[in-house]
């Protein structure tokens, strides 16, 4: 890995989200090609944020 591509925990939050939320994410990840929660999630409000004309484009 390149080291400009090297996050830190320091670049992380948790968020936290109930079980049965948790739950529907795990159903829905694989039929969807997504390989994890934290893929998903991004995803997901990336595209929120999109729609609501809120999102600033990563810099890493």
């Amino acid at each position: 890995m390149l080291p400009w591509m090297v996050m830190s925990s320091k670049d992380y939050v948790i968020i936290k989200i109930p079980k049965a939320l948790a739950d529907e994410i795990d159903a829905f990840l694989g039929k969807h090609g997504y390989k994890s929660r934290a893929e998903l999630v991004k995803d997901a409000i990336r595209s929120l944020l999109r729609e609501y004309g809120a999102y600033r484009k990563e810099t890493a």
